[in-house]
């Protein structure tokens, strides 16, 4: 899974946190590396990695599959959301 975001916390929890961990533990189940980028500085290898899955801003989350086209979830994946795309794995 691939996240790109300003420094601050995924969207899939609110500020106390909630969600969080159960997407980390969906993540761990199905042994999926997370990765972050931080855009803050508008780095420009950053952007053009956003423009390869069809975005030009942030947030962006990305589950990347060897084989697979990309699966680009929403703005605020909830915890189902990540489950459902993980769930082909």
């Amino acid at each position: 899974m691939y996240s790109v975001l300003p420094d601050r916390l995924p969207h899939c929890c609110d500020a106390s946190g909630h969600g969080f961990e159960a997407a980390l533990r969906a993540f761990a189940e199905k042994k999926v590396s997370l990765l972050r980028a931080d855009w803050t500085q508008r780095d420009p290898e950053i952007t053009t990695a956003l423009r390869s899955i069809g975005r030009s801003g942030v947030p962006a989350y990305v589950l990347l599959l060897p084989g697979h086209p990309p699966v680009v979830l929403g703005e605020m994946p909830s915890e189902v959301d990540i489950r459902r795309a993980l769930s082909g794995i």
